[in-house]
């Protein structure tokens, strides 16, 4: 996946916010586990429709039944849990079709919450626009930073 940084969002490229989705985007690429830096909880809406999740079982892993049904997940025996990656590879959510997330440092404790959707359609090359939280209202409160396109 490659990250490209939007000269038209008011966010500016040396935001926080900004590298840290850069450097998340290329360490879950990378596959490498980010588990030890940062903690990665959802937001209690599917990562793939965005719809508000209340089965317990996908509250535990972000995904929605009938979501987790169309991916191929079973979500049987899965426990409440907030940690996406203890249940769930983090690419695989971040990147479902609808995610919102929140990245917590676990060095120095900032978190930034994010919203990564899939641009419309079924072409696999279509790209993800990623927003960042910057109010208190966490359904509208999102600036768009830039986009993730596939390999």
């Amino acid at each position: 996946m490659r990250f490209k940084y939007s000269s038209k969002s008011s966010i500016g490229p040396d935001a926080p916010s900004v590298v840290g989705f850069a450097w998340l985007i290329r360490a879950l690429d990378a596959g490498r586990d980010v588990s030890s830096l940062a903690l990665i909880t959802h937001e209690g809406r599917c990562g793939r429709c965005g719809r508000l999740l209340t089965v317990p079982a996908s509250v535990a892993c972000g995904i929605g039944p009938e979501c987790a049904g169309k991916m191929g997940f079973d979500l049987s025996g899965f426990a409440e849990h907030a940690d996406v990656a203890a249940v769930l590879d983090p690419m695989t959510y971040c990147f479902a079709g609808s995610a919102r997330f929140t990245v917590t440092s676990r060095k120095t404790g900032t978190r930034f919450t994010y919203h990564v959707r899939r641009a419309k359609g079924e072409d696999e090359s279509r790209p993800w626009f990623a927003r960042v939280l910057t109010g208190s209202d966490n359904e509208n409160d999102y600036e768009f930073f830039g986009t993730v396109f596939p390999k």
